[in-house]
């Protein structure tokens, strides 16, 4: 075996015109532009309303109250006394007097007894910990017995110390954006029987689009997966579930009917249809040069 360097070869040099033209004729499928089609479109969306929702102190300190303790707070500390007996029936004939707040060192029975204190990893059995770390566990609640290894564990929950909370000015804007989202989902819901309204009455795209206070998007002509005669690909037509499928059943200036998913609605209109063809020789010379030297290489 042996290395070929690149640098090795000899020159290529340049293409005869025979050579272009026969590579012209040779690739005339390949080199063929498709049909493409130049497309209008309005998207509306809840993010189109989010400028529009006016959120007030009020709604600020009302929504952090809401949620404080479950989004906007660490997590609480639990001190709670734990009971280990040799077997269940033991540990059940203990539960009264657990129950009725005996010190942790005067249940006998115990063959260890220990008050702790910390989140809830501490806690060996997965079960206990979601019993005890709940959010409805009182003070004085008793949970157990449960296995834990041989033994049977009883955990009586003694105090429970609040996790320190995020002050509001650190989540103000969070919550802000939060709130101007969920006004947005309702002011997009009560556009859309005025969208149908402006539809219904055959009022232009731009008309429509001044009526709901959106934008009217329009693209370069594209073939039917998107691409533009220079390689480009418009996202919004892409991504738009059957957009496409819908541009090419519809004839030049037609709009499609509206329609999307729960949260963003569409409607296009075919703008300009430009036919299948093959380029002249002069328009994709630079090309056929660029693959003849690929062949030669």
């Amino acid at each position: 075996w042996f290395i070929l360097n690149q640098a090795d070869l000899p020159e290529i040099g340049e293409p005869s015109e025979e050579a272009l033209l026969a590579l012209f004729e040779e690739r005339r499928e390949a080199l063929r532009e498709p049909e493409r089609r130049g497309v209008s479109l309005i998207r509306l969306s809840p993010d189109d309303y989010v400028a529009n929702s006016e959120v007030s102190e009020d709604d600020i300190i009302a929504y952090y109250e809401a949620y404080k303790a479950e989004r906007y707070t660490g997590p609480d500390s639990r001190t709670f006394a734990e009971f280990s007996f040799t077997d269940e029936d033991t540990a059940r004939a203990a539960l009264g007097r657990i129950a009725g707040g005996a010190a942790a060192d005067a249940i006998d029975t115990a063959i260890s007894t220990q008050v702790r204190s910390g989140r809830r990893e501490i806690i060996n059995s997965a079960r206990l910990s979601e019993q005890v770390f709940s959010r409805g566990a009182q003070v004085g609640s008793i949970h157990g017995p449960q296995p834990v290894g041989t033994d049977f564990v009883v955990i009586r929950l003694e105090d429970i110390t609040p996790g320190e909370a995020t002050p509001l000015e650190f989540v103000r804007e969070e919550i802000e954006t939060e709130i101007a989202r969920e006004l947005a989902v309702g002011l997009f819901y009560d556009a859309l029987p005025l969208f149908d309204d402006l539809l219904g009455t055959g009022e232009t795209l731009e008309g429509i689009a001044q009526g709901l206070g959106a934008p009217v998007l329009s693209f370069a002509p594209v073939d039917m997966n998107g691409f533009s005669s220079t390689g480009q690909r418009f996202l919004p037509l892409v991504t738009a579930p059957g957009l496409l499928q819908m541009v090419y059943a519809q004839a030049e200036g037609r709009t499609t009917e509206r329609f999307g998913d729960d949260e963003v609605t569409w409607i296009a209109r075919v703008d300009s249809i430009v036919p299948e063809r093959l380029p002249e020789f002069d328009e994709v010379r630079d090309r056929l040069i660029a693959t003849w030297r690929q062949q030669q290489e």
